[in-house]
């Protein structure tokens, strides 16, 4: 990576942020971005389709700040993710993935109609 003479090297180690993960960072940053803009309020609820690191690290910023995390995500997901959202107090809405545990253009279809009930 440098000659032998030698050069000082910076790194930074995602693995350190708070769900050890890097999506942290980018869900912190959406959720204070909504509430300065008025789009979110203390309080409030975020409805979101996601089944993995981001949902994890939106549900620890969710629980943080005090807002309502309701997420629609899939038995396809690693236990250990969902298990780690509804730790952080989210609500889990779990859709089927079927006998092989994909996730499909059919599953995204599915998702989208349940937010939608969600936000009606």
């Amino acid at each position: 990576l440098s000659p032998k003479s030698g050069a000082t090297i910076y790194c930074k180690w995602e693995g350190a942020q708070m769900t050890g993960s890097m999506k942290d960072r980018m869900a912190w940053s959406m959720v204070e971005h909504a509430l300065e803009t008025g789009q979110l309020h203390p309080g409030g609820r975020i409805v979101e389709l996601t089944g993995g690191s981001t949902g994890s690290s939106l549900a620890m910023v969710c629980a943080i700040k005090g807002i309502t995390a309701h997420f629609v995500t899939s038995d396809a997901f690693a236990r250990e993710k969902l298990d780690t959202m509804k730790a952080f107090g989210a609500t889990l809405d779990v859709l089927e993935s079927g006998p092989e545990k994909k996730i499909t253009a059919e599953y995204f279809q599915r998702g989208k109609k349940r937010i939608q009930e969600l936000l009606s």
